[in-house]
């Protein structure tokens, strides 16, 4: 007799339960993914079992002859829960004393992954706490590994591997490509950028550099590097040089006590053909939490860049060394124009570009 059952979760296990005639009595078999299997009680042959792969399967099944049953009562479908998928692998390591080399499998390039540390098996893994600030390693199909991991000086530890989605990014259009502009337009930016202190005769906008008209050399002859818009901070003479301003960004992260924090970001200065070019106001690039400033970089601590080109800058923030803020509050980051006339000369007006702006937290 031909069968078939549709509805069912792709690629999940199920136990279907065949009742027979007289005294219930399941005839049990297990299906997972596309694979079949046999009767385990005997009393039926099921034969070609196949899944669609898509919540549907199907197969044919007889009584064998020489069995007592003669009619059949029902059937019974059942979820089985599947274990974890992830296996774990710990052995010491040969060459630092006291670490250990874990690997795990199977993984997931859209997954990622924390490991989790206890001394004490009477909690629950998911309740373990982060070990040595490995959260969100990305995962690498097929096979996940972590050398080196101390072991700590405890009489036992326990580790486990927790499977997520990935976070949210920390920043929301961190490469300035929204909108979306044609070679040479500028256009606003929109939350959750945010303008700081920008004078009257300031503009801030994203700015698609590679222009039309002239050849794509003219800006940037290297081109930018995410991958089309930057924004653009331009401040106009004859206004006298002033106070810092620019754009901020709170960012979907909090301060931590214990964490170390990185911010980096491509700044770049226009090279021009014209016969009064821009010049170069200088720039600051800020880490707050709150109404505390973390960290910050600015010329001329680092040179700034050649005309047409990108420099990086680098905040890092040290836990055991930076400002402490307060518990939860929430992290900005700011990118600011000097304002400056750094060469002395006002010319045709101050400006600076930003471009790819990354965001990284190491927890403890």
């Amino acid at each position: 007799m031909n069968w078939e059952l549709s509805g069912l979760k792709a690629n999940f296990t199920y136990d279907l339960i065949f009742y027979g005639g007289g005294p219930p009595r399941p005839c049990l078999i297990t299906i997972s993914g596309a694979n079949s299997s046999t009767d385990s009680e005997g009393d039926v042959n099921f034969t070609s079992v196949t899944s669609d792969g898509d919540g549907k399967i199907s197969g044919t099944w007889n009584q064998p002859s020489g069995t007592s049953i003669t009619n059949w009562g029902g059937l019974e479908v059942a979820e089985v829960p599947l274990p974890s998928p992830l296996q774990l692998v710990i052995r010491p390591s040969e060459t630092i004393p006291g670490s250990y080399n874990l690997e795990w499998f199977p993984t997931r390039d859209d997954k990622v992954y924390d490991l989790l540390s206890s001394t004490d098996l009477s909690t629950a893994p998911s309740s373990w706490l982060p070990w040595e600030g490995h959260i969100n390693i990305p995962g690498t199909a097929t096979t996940n590994s972590l050398p080196g991991v101390p072991g700590g000086d405890d009489d036992r530890r326990f580790f486990a591997v927790l499977e997520k989605d990935p976070p949210l990014p920390a920043l929301v259009n961190a490469g300035f490509e929204d909108p979306v502009l044609n070679d040479g337009d500028f256009g606003g930016l929109d939350a959750p950028w945010v303008e700081v202190n920008v004078p009257f005769d300031g503009t801030i906008e994203a700015w698609n550099p590679t222009i039309s008209e002239y050849p794509a050399t003219v800006d940037y002859p290297n081109g930018v590097p995410d991958p089309e818009n930057v924004c653009s901070i331009y401040h106009f003479p004859p206004t006298p040089p002033g106070a810092p301003f620019g754009i901020r960004q709170t960012l979907d992260r909090t301060y931590a006590l214990g964490t170390d924090y990185t911010l980096t970001v491509q700044v770049g200065r226009v090279a021009s053909t014209s016969a009064d070019p821009f010049d170069w106001p200088g720039f600051r690039v800020e880490l707050w939490a709150g109404a505390t400033l973390l960290a910050s970089d600015e010329d001329p601590t680092t040179t700034a860049p050649t005309p047409g080109t990108f420099i990086t800058s680098t905040v890092s923030y040290d836990h055991n060394t930076g400002p402490v803020a307060t518990v939860g509050d929430a992290l900005e980051v700011r990118l600011l124009s000097r304002g400056q006339d750094v060469a002395g000369d006002s010319g045709n007006g101050w400006s600076v570009e930003f471009d790819q702006v990354e965001f990284t937290e190491n927890a403890p």
